[in-house]
């Protein structure tokens, strides 16, 4: 199975607005597709509301810029294993606060 096949892509309604690859095992880590000066670099992010019933209280983790998306996309497959292992997280709940390390 390739990286690949682990995301679906999210195709931005906006010019404005960078498209994605959403991780589909956790919805809260995407890598983003940041074209601009004739460069693509892909960011992995992270999101999520500290409630979910407040939408003040979103929030976004970037997890940093990788030249390639297959990079980037295994450092967000990566990013999710690990918090999987260590705060026994389920898909698309986090445990951890965002300023935490994780």
């Amino acid at each position: 199975m390739s990286l690949k096949q682990l995301f679906t892509y999210r195709q931005a309604d906006d010019e404005s607005v960078d498209p994605e690859y959403e991780l589909t095992a956790n919805p809260a880590v995407t890598v983003q597709v940041c074209a601009w000066g004739g460069r693509i670099d892909y960011v992995v992010n992270e999101h999520g509301y500290d409630d979910p019933n407040d939408a003040g209280s979103f929030w976004l983790k970037d997890h940093g810029s990788f030249d390639s998306l297959a990079s980037a996309m295994f450092a967000a497959v990566t990013l999710a294993a690990a918090q999987t292992a260590n705060h026994g997280t389920q898909q698309g709940e986090r445990n951890a606060k965002p300023h935490e390390p994780i």
